[in-house]
């Protein structure tokens, strides 16, 4: 039941890779709800599809390079998905490497993405995950 749940989240990942528009709002419904890291420095969230991708938008343009590095992706017993990553990014003007760990606990329900929460850290990712939903 949840292997295709977790197929989803690792397509997400990989149009995310490719500035895939087509593919990530196929992904991302319509409503999606995205929580951002509460210690990120634009802890503004998203609602709805046309949110979520202004704000995928100006992150990417913020950047030379970015990618998400995918190290782990898993079910939870209660049927949402945990994904363990690093976005790494080069920086436009310094050409400065930079790296973040994170974590984030997602709702798929009918082959897309509905709710999204982001962590910085995957222990926090897994607490808040089981005092919610």
């Amino acid at each position: 039941m949840s292997e295709p749940k977790v197929d989803v989240v690792r397509r997400a990942a990989d149009a995310w890779n490719r500035t895939d528009w087509e593919a990530l709002q196929a992904i991302y419904a319509a409503d999606v709800v995205v929580v951002a890291p509460q210690q990120w420095p634009e802890a503004e969230g998203a609602r709805g599809w046309e949110e979520w991708r202004l704000q995928i938008e100006r992150l990417k343009e913020s950047w030379e390079t970015e990618r998400v590095e995918v190290d782990e992706i898993r079910a939870l017993p209660d049927g949402r998905v945990v994904a363990r990553f690093s976005w790494i990014a080069t920086g436009r003007a310094s050409g400065a490497p930079a790296g973040v760990p994170m974590a984030a606990v997602y709702t798929v329900s009918s082959g897309q993405i509905e709710r999204v929460e982001f962590f910085l850290n995957l222990d926090v990712a897994l607490e808040a995950s089981e005092g919610s939903e």
